[in-house]
């Protein structure tokens, strides 16, 4: 049901899956749920992105209720969504929002504003 996408730009790749609405209409507004996933499914394959919550998005009943577009960006092995320092064995964490984006953050971006501008 999620297409298998890419989003190019320069030398630069991001994979996602998306899910259209049932009757999707292009010309109809729809709300757009973007998942950003935990680092345990990035990757290359562009399906590891959809273990943790794929399955809920292509329930008929949230389908048939709640209409939407379903993005499931995959952000490759050894880079994370965003700027962050973690002490191991603890729950601290250190984000560090001056920086600029990491290559994934900036593609889901650069993503966004390709389907606005179409």
């Amino acid at each position: 049901m999620y297409e298998k996408k890419l989003f190019i730009k320069g030398a630069d790749t991001l994979r996602y899956r998306i899910l259209y609405p049932k009757k999707y209409k292009k010309r109809k507004s729809y709300p757009l749920i973007v998942f950003l996933h935990g680092s345990g499914e990035r990757g290359n394959d562009n399906e590891k992105q959809l273990f943790h919550g794929g399955d809920l998005f292509v329930k008929e009943e949230v389908r048939k209720y709640f209409p939407a577009i379903v993005i499931f960006p995959q952000s490759p092995v050894n880079i994370t969504w965003s700027n962050f320092k973690r002490t191991l064995g603890k729950n601290d964490w250190q984000f560090f929002p001056d920086q600029p984006p990491t290559i994934p953050q900036q593609l889901v971006k650069d993503l966004l504003d390709s389907f606005v501008n179409n």
